[in-house]
C-alpha cells in the first residue's frame, strides 16, 4: 500500500485517467482498502481473470478482511490460490455484493447472499452460468 501511495503521482502522469487500466487500478485500490485485501494479490487476480480464456470461477461475496479467522483465511483464499496456481482449466477470482456476476462462468456462493433477485437469476440462467451454494458460515447448518 505504501508503495502505491508513494508513486501515486507518477502513476497518474503515466496512465491517463480515461484508460481501462487506470479504472482497474483505482477500483482495485479502493476495494483492497475497504476489505483489507493485499493490493498486489487482488490486482493479480483481476488481471489474470481479465486476460484468461479459461473457465472463470467467482467466490464470494467477500465481506470481511483476509486476516479475520473466518471464511476468507481458511476457505476462500487457499482455494483461489490453489486453482490459479495448478489448474489448467479454471481461473478463480473473488466478487463483492454489488459486482456483476455475469462475468463468471461458475459462481460459488460461500456466504449469506441476499442480492440475488429473480432478474439476476434469469440473467445467470440465460447465460448458462452455474450457481453453486457452499455456505460455510451458516449457523443453522
Amino acid at each position: 500500500m505504501k508503495i502505491f501511495l508513494k508513486f501515486k503521482s507518477i502513476i497518474k502522469r503515466k496512465i491517463k485517467k480515461e484508460t481501462l487500466l487506470w479504472k482497474i487500478i483505482v477500483r482495485v485500490y479502493g476495494l483492497s482498502e475497504k476489505f483489507k485485501i493485499r493490493l498486489i494479490w487482488f490486482l493479480k487476480l483481476k488481471l489474470r481473470n481479465l486476460l484468461s480464456d479459461r473457465i472463470k470461477v467467482g467466490f464470494g461475496p467477500i465481506t470481511t478482511g483476509e486476516n479475520t479467522l473466518g471464511a476468507r483465511k481458511w476457505h476462500i483464499d487457499p482455494i483461489i490460490n490453489y486453482i490459479n496456481k495448478y489448474d489448467k482449466k479454471y481461473v478463480a477470482n473473488i466478487f463483492f455484493d454489488k459486482d456483476d456476476l455475469t462475468k463468471f462462468d461458475v459462481i460459488v456462493i460461500v456466504k449469506s447472499f441476499d442480492n440475488l433477485s429473480n432478474n439476476m437469476l434469469k440473467k445467470l440462467k440465460e447465460k448458462n452460468i452455474l450457481l453453486v451454494y457452499d455456505i460455510i458460515d451458516n449457523p443453522l447448518g
